[in-house]
């Protein structure tokens, strides 16, 4: 964590940097506000269209794993945002599809 923190600070707008640390902080550390944090400063910095497909993806999946401080409509937002960048990118259609159908089932068990 500790290289993470020396790399950002040395280079906060590199959004493949940001992305990997957001990724570290989902997975390693379990610090979900944070790792939303850092795919959201990774999206904002990234120019490139196919790499910032990746972090929205990211950033949304994050988004679902903070659920108590994240609404439906933002998930969406972010999905929406991604696919306009890529309307056929099949890995962003599947796991916005995955994401519609969990709300649908979730609504249904209630």
């Amino acid at each position: 964590a500790a290289q993470y923190v020396k790399a950002v600070a040395l280079s906060p707008s590199h959004p493949v940097l940001l992305n990997n640390y957001a990724s570290f902080l989902q997975h390693h550390q379990c610090d979900y506000s944070k790792a939303e944090e850092y795919f959201q400063r990774a999206a904002d910095c990234s120019t490139v269209p196919a790499e910032k497909k990746v972090i929205l993806v990211n950033l949304a999946q994050a988004k679902l794993l903070n659920r108590s401080a994240t609404t439906d409509s933002e998930v969406d937002a972010v999905f929406l945002s991604a696919l306009q960048l890529d309307p056929t990118d099949a890995n962003t259609l599947v796991n916005y599809a995955t994401y519609k159908q969990s709300i649908r089932d979730d609504a249904g068990a209630e």
